[in-house]
């Protein structure tokens, strides 16, 4: 996932969340280890960031592996297939500390912002695919 940060650390960040029919979604494992709100324009601490969509400044993706997701119950009753994922789905994170991390633990990013403030996606690539013959 692309986003455009502008450097190594005015960030914003979005969950990702995965289907492979359109109706089921399951968001992948982000953790958040900081505890303190960033001010508007405020620097993100990467290393606090993981499976969050934006860690890294414009021209620089954030990485998504589907085999961090083979354990989920989802995956396990076959509600999500992660060899057939068809859709993609980002959802912005507010900073105001009310969305919360797979751990229950609040995602700070900057707070408050103004005009077109929130994830802007650039792009999204698919690095490595494994197709099967039928």
């Amino acid at each position: 996932m692309f986003e455009n940060g502008i450097d190594d650390s005015f960030l914003e960040l979005a969950f990702v969340e995965v289907s492979s029919d359109g109706f089921v979604f399951v968001r992948f494992p982000a953790v958040y280890l900081g505890n303190e709100q960033i001010g508007a324009f405020g620097p993100v601490d990467t290393t606090k960031v993981g499976d969050l969509a934006g860690k890294y400044r414009q021209g620089f993706g954030t990485p998504f592996d589907l085999s961090d997701l083979a354990d989920r119950p989802e995956v396990l009753d076959g509600s999500l297939d992660i060899e057939n994922v068809g859709y993609v789905r980002l959802v912005d994170v507010v900073g105001d500390g009310n969305a919360n991390d797979c751990r229950g633990h609040p995602v700070y990013d900057p707070y408050p912002t103004t005009g077109s403030a929130g994830f802007d996606l650039d792009a999204v690539a698919v690095l490595n695919s494994l197709f099967t013959e039928k």
